[in-house]
């Protein structure tokens, strides 16, 4: 795995000015300056647009029932899609321009909840084969054990405790007498 992080962190720039060059031999200069431009103001704007509407987007989903994982990964998505287009180079948009299709997306929802299934409305990891599951809340509450312990307490006014007055309450409980 490392080799194909350092793969990558080779070859990506490489594959980038590669791109530009050739772009720049099919339409010319200023026009590839233009998209480049053009993809960095692209960016920026996603970037800036899912800042604002990822709060609202969660609220609402909340606010409706659902649970909103689904929600933040169309914005992290977009966003990422933002940053990609203001990388300059063309192999980064094009992964940019895959990000913001739906289907994409539909394959990235699938495997980031792999492993996780819903239980009315709630996500809960599957358990590993052969591990005992681990007891579960009602819909009364949350699953208490059979201690119970019955806790009375009184507030005792300030100069009757330690140093206040000299006299000792009869009444107090915690008189040995």
């Amino acid at each position: 795995m490392p080799f194909v992080i350092l793969f990558l962190m080779i070859s990506w720039p490489v594959l980038e000015v590669a791109s530009i060059i050739q772009v720049s031999r099919w339409i010319g200069g200023i026009p590839t300056f233009l998209l480049l431009a053009a993809g960095v103001a692209v960016g920026a704007f996603l970037v800036k647009s899912q800042s604002r509407l990822v709060g609202v987007r969660v609220m609402e989903v909340m606010r409706s029932g659902g649970s909103p994982e689904k929600t933040l990964l169309d914005s992290g998505t977009t966003s990422l899609a933002g940053i990609l287009f203001m990388i300059p180079g063309f192999v980064s948009d094009a992964v940019a321009i895959l990000l913001l299709l739906p289907v994409v997306r539909g394959f990235l929802w699938r495997g980031a909840s792999y492993g996780v299934r819903t239980r009315g409305g709630k996500w809960q990891a599957r358990p590993q084969q052969g591990a005992r599951p681990e007891p579960q809340g009602d819909a009364q509450g949350p699953v208490r054990s059979e201690t119970v312990i019955d806790v009375e307490f009184t507030e005792v006014p300030r100069g009757e405790g330690k140093g206040g007055s000299s006299a000792k309450r009869t009444d107090s409980p915690w008189n040995k007498g």
